[in-house]
C-alpha cells in the first residue's frame, strides 16, 4: 500500500494499524523500536508546539492543521509561546468552530493515553514523575496519570495544579477518563 506523505497520513496509517491489531487482539504490527520511535516523534511535536500564527508544522492529529489554524490565528490563542498554544486551544475549547473543537477532543483522548503528550502537564510534573519510578511506566494506557493521581498528596505544588487542571478537563467529557471507560466499557 502506498501512502500519499502529508497531513499526518503516515501517522494515521500507522495508528489505525495498530487499533486493528488491538480490535483483534492481535500482536502490535508496529516493532518495538517503530513504536517508540512513533511515540517519541509525538512527544517532540506536544514539547515542540504550535506556532502562534497558526502555522502547525505538525499535525498532532489527522486534519488539525485544515480544522485549527483559523481558529489558532483569528483567536485569544495567537499571542502564546509555541509550546501553549494547544493548552490554550483547550481552555477556549468552547470558542472554538466545531472542526477544531473536535480535534482538540482528539489530542485530548492521545492525551489521556499519555500524560507526556500534555506538554503543560508533563513539564508541571517532571520533577515528580522521575523519582517515582513507577509513575514512570506509561503502559497501560493511563498508568502514569493513575499513578499521579495515587499520589497525588506528595506531589510539588506546580504537578498537583496540573492534575486539578487535567481533572477539570477530563471531567467535562467521561470519554476523557480512561478508568470509567475501561470500567464501564460493557455498558457504553
Amino acid at each position: 500500500v502506498t501512502i500519499k506523505v502529508g497531513d499526518g497520513r503516515l501517522a494515521r496509517c500507522l495508528r489505525l494499524a495498530r487499533a486493528a491489531a488491538k480490535a483483534r487482539k492481535d500482536k502490535n504490527p508496529l516493532t518495538p523500536t517503530c513504536a517508540d520511535e512513533f511515540k517519541e516523534f509525538f512527544i517532540k511535536v506536544a514539547r515542540h508546539g504550535i506556532d502562534p500564527n497558526g502555522q502547525v508544522r505538525v499535525n498532532p492529529v489527522r486534519g488539525f492543521r485544515e480544522a485549527c489554524s483559523k481558529d489558532i490565528a483569528d483567536g485569544s490563542c495567537n499571542n502564546q509561546a509555541p509550546n501553549m498554544v494547544m493548552t490554550c486551544l483547550k481552555a477556549h475549547k468552547s470558542d472554538l468552530s466545531d472542526s477544531c473543537r473536535e480535534k482538540i477532543f482528539n489530542v485530548q483522548v492521545r492525551e489521556a493515553e499519555d500524560m507526556r503528550l500534555d506538554n503543560a502537564l508533563a513539564l508541571a510534573c517532571k520533577k515528580d514523575i522521575l523519582p517515582r519510578s513507577r509513575c514512570s511506566v506509561t503502559t497501560p494506557p493511563g498508568a502514569q496519570m493513575a499513578c499521579l493521581r495515587a499520589n497525588r498528596q506528595v506531589l510539588e505544588e506546580t504537578c498537583r495544579a496540573g492534575l486539578l487542571k487535567r481533572d477539570q478537563e477530563d471531567a467535562a467529557d467521561i470519554r476523557l477518563n480512561l478508568d470509567v471507560m475501561a470500567s464501564c466499557k460493557a455498558e457504553l
